[in-house]
This record gives C-alpha cells, structure tokens and sequence, in this order.
C-alpha cells in the first residue's frame, strides 16, 4: 500500500470514532473506498475535500490535533520504522526528514540546530498551500503532534516541546492547541515548526537495531528515488491528458485548468523537464491508437475521430511514425 494512502485512513478511521458514516464521507468527498483499498492515491483535491467534509460532519476543527495524538508509528510504514529503529532522537528525525516524500505531498522537513534548542521546520509546498490549504493544515497539525507524542514513547519520557511555531492566525479559541501542546505558541509565522531541548537529540531509542536499520535505509532510498520519478510534473501532465482523452484530446487550456496552472507555467515546467505538451499529447495518443485497435470495438475511422483527427489519412501517417505499420496492418497483427 502507498503509505500516503495510511494518512487519508486514520482521517476516515478518527471520523468514524466520532459517530461519521465513513460510506457516506467518502461518497460526499467524491472518494472511492476501493479505490483506496486497491492503492490508488486519491488527488489531493479530493483529500482536501475529505478534510472539508470531515471537519464539518464531526464538529471537529482539530481533527488534526486528535490524529496525532492517537499517535502509532505504524501509520507511517517504512519512516515509522526507520525511526524505531534509529539509535538516537537525532538520527530518527533525520531519517524523518530525508524520507518524508514516502509519506507526505505537502511539505518537506529540516533539522535545524540552536544554541540551546533544535527545530522541526517544515517547507510547505506553496501549490498545495495555495490550493489545498485545509488539507495542508491539518496534515501539518497532525505530524506536530505525532512527533512530541512518539519521541515520548520512544525514550520512556516526558517530551514537552519548547515551543511550537504556526503559519496560519490564531484561531478565536486555541484552547486545544494549549492543551495539547502545552507550551508557548506563536501564530502567523514564515513557516511551521516545533522545536525542542538539544538534549532530547542525545536521547537513546528504546528499540534501536542497527542491523535492521540500515537495511531499511536501503529499501527506502529505492522507493524514494521511485516517487521521484512519478512526482515529476511531466507524469502528472500526461496522466491528466489520460484522464480527458477518452471523449476527445484535451487542449492545453484544459489541462492546465485541471491542474490550477496558468499554460505558461505549464509549458515552463514541462521545459525544465526536457520535455513540451505537444511531446506528451503525442505519447498519450499512441498508447490510446494501440490501445483501441487491439480491442477491435471501434471502426479505425472512429479511432481516429476519437483521437482528434480530422481526415484518416492524418492518422495513419501519425500511427506509422509511431510503430512503422498502418492502423490497418497492425490491427490484423492483434489476436
């Protein structure tokens, strides 16, 4: 399972706790549970959605809060158990950090030390702020939480933070953040973070097992370099020119839409990535021309059609660049 998905879970696990039908959030969010036992990610504006819905069917602002404090590092799949498995707080929280992209899309972390004191800080995705704000916040409530709860669990101590630091406005009631935290907090700031003794950093792990550790370093340095190639802009370009080339290819206006770009920021994305909209359109094209004909329902002139030609003749010129053979002789090819 993606351990993305494990985060949108505890959402719908802590609703349904508080009394929420979990069929029913999901069908408001435009959220399929199948889908999600199947390991598909949801996008993330269906899971902003979800948070939305969440909130508004429990009553409960700080579902974020109450997340991360039910804690279990499980929920984190392989970065819960790197950082079991660290032999120091410090080593734990920079394995947090280099792997956070196994479990997050909105933020990245940094390990930031002080004279007296070290910090959490979190970069936030400043798309993902822009568009799924509600999704974000809550998200970054909850890895706040989770990690003054589990260095806790992990030393057999009483954690308490010195300070916890806040990019959004005070609420009009920030009892639950005081209660939770139970420290100095500090609203409207650059960047969120929570920050703790140096001390804590020399703390020893209860569960260290160097041996373990370090073969699942290994196995998260290869899914790292995994999402990294599916995070690129370029494949979420293609996957939504996917999406919207079953009824008729989609123009960049489209796509760029979908995506809450301006097609300059489009096209300048997809160049840093040595690649254009045109190159992908055309990719996607031939994978659904191949597609079509070896299923054998439609006519090749309704493929055609289909894919956005005007005349056949265009088509199979297209078709024969692509495989070297005529839609004509390659469907005969097909079983």
């Amino acid at each position: 399972m993606d351990y993305k998905i494990q985060g949108i879970l505890s959402l719908l696990q802590m609703a349904q706790k508080q009394g929420v039908d979990m069929q029913r959030l999901c069908d408001l969010s435009d959220l399929g549970l199948e889908d999600l036992k199947a390991g598909r990610l949801p996008e993330l504006s269906i899971v902003n959605r979800l948070w939305l819905n969440a909130i508004k069917l429990t009553g409960d602002e700080y579902l974020g809060l109450h997340i991360g404090e039910e804690g279990g590092l499980a929920s984190l799949g392989i970065v819960g158990q790197l950082i079991q498995t660290s032999a120091t707080i410090e080593e734990a929280v920079l394995h947090t950090c280099e792997f956070v992209n196994l479990i997050s899309d909105a933020f990245t972390l940094a390990l930031v030390k002080g004279d007296a004191d070290f910090s959490i800080v979190f970069e936030i995705d400043e798309r993902c702020w822009l568009h799924y704000r509600e999704a974000v916040k809550q998200n970054i409530d909850t890895a706040l939480v989770f990690s003054m709860v589990e260095y806790n669990a992990l030393t057999l101590g009483k954690v308490r933070p010195v300070a916890v630091y806040l990019p959004w406005s005070r609420p009009a009631d920030d009892g639950e953040y005081k209660r939770v935290f139970d420290t100095r907090l500090f609203y409207g700031q650059p960047k969120a973070r929570i920050s703790f003794d140096n001390q804590l950093l020399d703390e020893r792990i209860i569960t260290a097992d160097y041996e373990l550790m370090r073969a699942l370093v290994k196995h998260a340095e290869g899914l790292k370099d995994k999402y990294k190639e599916t995070d690129k802009f370029s494949a979420k370009v293609r996957q939504t020119i996917i999406n919207q080339s079953y009824i008729h290819p989609p123009r960049v206006t489209d796509v760029a839409a979908t995506l809450n770009l301006s097609v300059r920021t489009l096209q300048r994305r997809l160049k840093a990535e040595n690649t254009t909209f045109h190159d992908l359109q055309d990719e996607v094209r031939q994978e659904l021309a191949m597609q079509y004909l070896k299923q054998k329902v439609y006519p090749i002139k309704e493929v055609s059609y289909i894919l956005g030609y005007n005349e056949v003749s265009a088509f199979n010129r297209s078709f024969k660049r692509w495989t070297g053979l005529t839609p004509v002789k390659y469907q005969n090819q097909q079983p």
